[in-house]
């Protein structure tokens, strides 16, 4: 199990982009043999013209910017592989995870417990597509966040979707409000 987790750490290392430490999308690979997001690279090379030479980001390497731009840039196949394997993997992984709500109940009975295929961000439990409908339904739920299991979800993403504050600083705060207005009357 050990050796499982290094390899798909290993997989997740090779596949991330060192300038914008996400996973590879259109990745280029340098003479340097480097890689690296074309969107990244074109960020970074946003002042220079085909011809002029620009030093690798990672090693600082000079190479020569093709007469087509950055974008003209080998593409790296064999990076585009291994994010296909990693798809699978996760894909893999994700159809191993159990709804957190029906595997409770149905350990009891020794039903079959349905695949998860949601996470709520919240509550921090996996749900199958059943619960997951209920689950929104739910007032105390209604604002909380669900991202798909086996989906590559930036952190970004979920970062904007969740509230500025929890539960437990809303009470903080309004108890410091109640305190302070009752002391300002008193």
């Amino acid at each position: 199990m050990a050796r499982k987790l290094s390899a798909e750490k290993e997989l997740d290392d090779m596949t991330e982009c060192s300038i914008c430490t996400e996973v590879f999308i259109d990745p280029r690979v340098l003479p340097c043999i480097h890689t690296f997001c074309l969107k990244c690279l074109l960020n970074y090379g946003k002042d220079r013209q085909p011809g002029d030479d620009m030093p690798c980001p990672l090693c600082r390497k000079e190479f020569t910017i093709p007469d087509d731009g950055l974008s003209g840039i080998q593409k790296n196949f064999f990076m585009e592989k291994l994010l296909r394997v990693r798809e699978l993997s996760v894909g893999e992984e994700a159809s191993r995870v159990l709804c957190d709500v029906c595997s409770n109940v149905e350990a009891s009975t020794n039903e079959i417990s349905k695949r998860a295929t949601m996470y709520c961000v919240q509550c921090q439990q996996n749900y199958c597509e059943e619960c997951s409908r209920y689950h929104t339904r739910i007032k105390a739920a209604a604002g909380h966040v669900q991202v798909e299991i086996g989906k590559h979800v930036k952190k970004e993403e979920i970062a904007l979707k969740l509230p500025a504050t929890c539960d437990i600083q809303k009470v903080k705060r309004s108890k410091y409000f109640v305190r302070n207005v009752n002391w300002q009357y008193a």
